[in-house]
């Protein structure tokens, strides 16, 4: 049976030289429709950034701009459709959302 090579693949090579770049353990992928990229997940460095970069002239958070922000903040390389397919944008915008829901906390009062 034949793998079929995702469009965009990169070698563990290029892996590696991200994560000493980036200085991370480990690179995000996102893969469907036969695409597969690579990224860093949101860093707060990154997510101030764009939501500065992001606000209209009256102060109001642009969604699509602060999302296209962040993707570029945090792509590495892969194909290219995952920012620049309409459909496939948007589920890569989804799945960076849910990165930001990763940590399990509860609140508390005392």
């Amino acid at each position: 049976m034949e793998q079929t090579q995702l469009t965009g693949a990169v070698e563990a090579e290029q892996i590696a030289k991200w994560k000493r770049e980036k200085s991370v353990d480990k690179i995000k992928t996102i893969t469907g429709e036969g695409h597969i990229g690579y990224f860093i997940k949101p860093t707060r460095k990154i997510i101030g950034a764009a939501m500065v970069h992001a606000k209209d002239s009256k102060g109001k958070l642009d969604n699509i701009k602060f999302m296209d922000t962040i993707k570029r903040n945090v792509w590495l390389g892969g194909s290219d459709e995952w920012l620049k397919n309409d459909d496939m944008t948007a589920k890569f915008d989804e799945l960076l959302n849910e990165l930001q829901k990763e940590v399990d906390a509860e609140l508390g009062e005392l």
